[in-house]
């Protein structure tokens, strides 16, 4: 299955300071992300706001259907929340001296990379791309947190 993902590598730092990395929960880091992408604003550097939904999805909502019951009306910001199940699967995983921040639920490939419904529109739920990076409230999270790593592992 296919999924949204950024990698974090860890093979030329220390060992003493990969232990470290690993055991630390980016908890934070993922809180950052989940409350600029329910705000409407992309966590990647130069994402700026979604683009607004498309009207027939805005009609959509207004309706009687399952958007409609799921958004209750709310067309603004465009926050990712239609179940939810999207936005809660957004985790860290640590996988061979590697930590990647990633979205398990399928639909997110296609809000990042492949374009959602018929408009397939993009809007960039993680830095996935060459040369894209976090915005600077992201970065500066993971920056904070080794910051506390390399802090301990020189004690």
């Amino acid at each position: 299955m296919a999924k949204a993902k950024v990698k974090l590598t860890l093979d030329k730092i220390p060992k003493k300071i990969q232990a470290g990395f690993k055991a630390v929960k980016f908890d934070d880091v993922i809180g950052i992300i989940k409350d600029l992408i329910t705000k409407g604003v992309s966590p990647v550097q130069g994402g700026g706001r979604f683009k607004r939904y498309s009207q027939s999805y805005r009609d959509a909502i207004d309706g009687e259907g399952d958007i409609g019951k799921a958004k209750a009306g709310k067309k603004s910001p465009v926050d990712m929340t239609l179940s939810g199940e999207m936005m809660d699967s957004l985790n860290s995983v640590d996988k061979s001296g590697k930590v990647f921040i990633e979205f398990d639920d399928p639909k997110a490939v296609f809000h990042n990379d492949a374009g959602a419904g018929k408009s397939k529109v993009i809007r960039r739920l993680l830095p996935n791309r060459d040369g894209e990076s976090f915005s600077r409230n992201v970065q500066r999270r993971i920056y904070e947190i080794i910051r506390e790593i390399v802090k301990d592992a020189l004690k």
